[in-house]
């Protein structure tokens, strides 16, 4: 009994409405695609997630094949990004195992990472120029992004430009030389092809490194003779390098 003195039988209750004919097929369809949609996004690493977006995008700004002579130009680009693609799905679902990290940066390194300068075809006409310029942009931008999820999703980090830095055989590898133009540039990084790696901050992949080498040999380079002028140093005793 309540309080009012009816019965609690009597009052109005919530209850579930039968269907009687209602067709549920539709509804039974949408759980269904749902479920599907669920499972498949479950399966679907969060990388991938990410990372498919970008290349879409990027795929969208490549110039169409058609006009005359640029055929080359745009397969060029289109190497670029599959190389680009390829590697970083292989890097990102391969796992952490130090040694295939770094078989697998170092061929990225050879097509994708570089400061690569795509062929500019002079005949091609302004609205071609315009949109491989708009790819090269959004390359570029394909680039970072798959440097932050390399970086987000195992620990790899490209090291910064070493262009300037003294010659350090734990970061880089000398893949050539230049003849120094001042003392002070001797040993030191003339130029940067291609980017190191670090994995969780310990040296991964070295830095293909162009080095500033003195004029003969290891040897210390001698003073310019503008250098001795400016300096007030004795010319005759020093003599002059040809």
């Amino acid at each position: 009994m309540v309080d009012n003195g009816t019965d609690a039988r009597d009052q109005p209750r919530d209850v579930p409405r039968p269907v009687g004919d209602m067709d549920l097929s539709g509804l039974r369809g949408q759980l269904e695609a749902f479920d599907k949609e669920r499972s498949k996004r479950q399966g679907t690493p969060a990388w991938a997630a990410a990372w498919d977006p970008v290349v879409e995008q990027t795929w969208a700004t490549l110039p169409v094949d058609g006009e005359s002579g640029t055929d080359q130009w745009v397969e060029e680009r289109r190497s670029a990004l599959g190389v680009l693609d390829s590697e970083v799905r292989a890097r990102l679902s391969g796992g952490r195992t130090p040694d295939v990290l770094a078989q697998g940066l170092r061929r990225l390194q050879e097509a994708a990472y570089t400061e690569r300068s795509f062929g500019r075809p002079e005949s091609a006409t302004p609205e071609m120029r315009e949109s491989l310029a708009t790819f090269e942009e959004a390359f570029r931008d394909a680039q970072r992004q798959a440097r932050e999820l390399l970086k987000s999703e195992l620990g790899l980090e490209m090291l910064p430009e070493q262009t300037g830095l003294p010659i350090d055989p734990t970061r880089h590898n000398v893949v050539g030389s230049e003849t120094a133009n001042t003392p002070s540039q001797d040993n030191t990084v003339a130029s940067q092809e291609a980017p190191g790696w670090t994995l969780d901050g310990d040296g991964l992949v070295r830095a293909d490194v162009i080095r500033y080498a003195a004029a003969t040999g290891n040897a210390p380079l001698l003073p310019s003779l503008d250098e001795i002028e400016d300096s007030g140093l004795d010319e005759g005793l020093l003599g002059r390098r040809e």
